[in-house]
């Protein structure tokens, strides 16, 4: 009996020049985000692989009011925004985290908060979504009218923080709540009178931050919470107020 394979070259498997094959462009690529909270400018390199980034921007809030005075309004909430931008492995993409607001120091007119914001083109505020994202402050109180909610002004998406708690009769308004990523920030709640002082403003959802309660005279009102709420006031107002809850910035890819 003779085998079917009697007669054959034995096998050997050859492989063409270029085995294993060549990692192309867009190789490498492992999903992943990183959240920058810390305050001020800096960069970001983007990660092997990746061609997109999902860009997220929230503005810090402001403070509560600066003086005592015959009413004592809250401070406005950060806004939020965010966008897709093209770009290329290894490319640098800067960005600002706005520091919160401080707590105020008397005069008329309390602490706005500052802009958080990223850009692939330049070392500034973008003008346009295709580079990134800007998201304002909360707006300043005084003592006569509320801080207003700093809005998302360049994204695709975009959400405003909330405006602060009005203030009358010894009673003093709660900080506007910071936006979030699905949300408007709640507006801070009306004091109406020494012993009825308003709520912090709710975060914006799922990620904003709240913003922090008035509180009567004599006491110290918290800082709004991070990313983005607003200061409530006390009635004795200046350093008693509370400062603004810092911004962030978020890369995913």
């Amino acid at each position: 009996m003779s085998l079917p394979w009697k007669g054959f070259q034995s096998f050997r498997p050859s492989f063409s020049a270029g085995f294993p094959p060549t990692i192309t462009a867009g190789s490498g690529y492992v999903p992943g985000s990183q959240t920058i909270n810390t305050t001020g400018a800096g960069s970001f390199t983007v990660p092997a692989g990746a061609t997109s980034l999902t860009v997220e921007a929230w503005g810090s809030g402001a403070s509560g009011a600066p003086a005592a005075a015959a009413t004592t309004p809250g401070g406005g909430g950060g806004g939020y925004a965010r966008a897709v931008i093209t770009v290329s492995p290894g490319a640098t993409v800067y960005y600002s985290v706005g520091a919160g607001a401080a707590k105020p120091a008397g005069g008329t007119v309390g602490n706005a908060g500052n802009p958080s914001w990223v850009n692939k083109a330049a070392n500034s505020a973008p003008g346009v979504s295709t580079n990134g994202v800007n998201a304002n402050g909360g707006g300043a109180t005084n003592n006569s009218t509320v801080g207003a909610g700093g809005a998302g002004t360049i994204g695709t998406v975009t959400f405003t923080g909330g405006g602060g708690g009005t203030s009358a009769s010894a009673g003093a308004g709660g900080g506007g709540g910071g936006a979030g990523s699905a949300g408007n920030g709640g507006n801070g709640g009306n004091g109406t009178s020494s012993s009825s002082h308003g709520a912090g403003g709710a975060a914006g959802s799922p990620d904003g931050g709240a913003g922090s309660a008035g509180v009567a005279g004599g006491s110290q009102a918290a800082d709004g919470n991070a990313p983005g709420g607003g200061g409530g006031s006390s009635w004795s107002g200046g350093s008693l107020s509370g400062g603004g809850g810092r911004g962030q910035v978020k890369f995913t890819w």
